[in-house]
């Protein structure tokens, strides 16, 4: 499993029928839930991330879609969905201000708690801090997964990783271990 947030004002697209992959936006914040809806035809302009669902790598290709090619009901991602055409600076300003930020990385939405970049391209997710929580979670539409939001240990896939979210090869110390968002104990 694994995905990769994307953004682009220039252009519909669609994946290449060959992926094995789907496309999703987020649609709706309600609380600690997030949830993400999943479309075939992406308009420009839209926020969305690709969801490799395959439990093997792949390389995945969008491609343009004609103008006719977008449905009627394509859904409308929530406003705190964004994404960025340029390099987008994260200051200490912004992890002062009013907003918590969250960027898809290995396969989860990780809370921006730092300052720093987020390529050109990208999509990142803006929620005011007076929202009451300390955590978020993303629920895909018509699945049953569900990932937290600020997890960064939460990795979707078949790794380890240790509790400070470094990956690991098979453990073989004793202690605990994340695997696909489970504890899993090493005695």
């Amino acid at each position: 499993l694994g995905t990769l947030s994307f953004y682009t004002e220039e252009f519909n697209l669609k994946l290449d029928p060959a992926n094995q992959a789907n496309l999703y936006t987020l649609t709706a914040i309600d609380g600690s839930t997030v949830t993400a809806t999943k479309v075939d035809v992406v308009p420009a302009g839209m926020p969305f991330f690709v969801l490799n669902e395959e439990n093997v790598d792949q390389t995945v290709t969008l491609i343009p879609a004609d103008n006719n090619e977008v449905a009627t009901e394509t859904p409308k991602p929530i406003a705190e969905f964004l994404g960025t055409t340029t390099d987008l600076t994260f200051t200490q300003d912004d992890m002062d201000g009013d907003y918590n930020y969250y960027v898809l990385y290995k396969g989860a939405f990780v809370w921006v708690k730092d300052p720093g970049t987020l390529k050109a391209g990208k999509c990142y997710l803006r929620v005011l801090k007076s929202q009451p929580t300390t955590s978020r979670r993303i629920v895909f539409d018509g699945a049953t997964a569900v990932y937290d939001l600020n997890d960064k240990s939460e990795m979707i896939n078949d790794n380890y990783y240790d509790l400070n979210g470094r990956k690991v090869n098979k453990p073989t110390k004793k202690g605990v271990y994340i695997m696909n968002g489970r504890k899993v104990v090493v005695k």
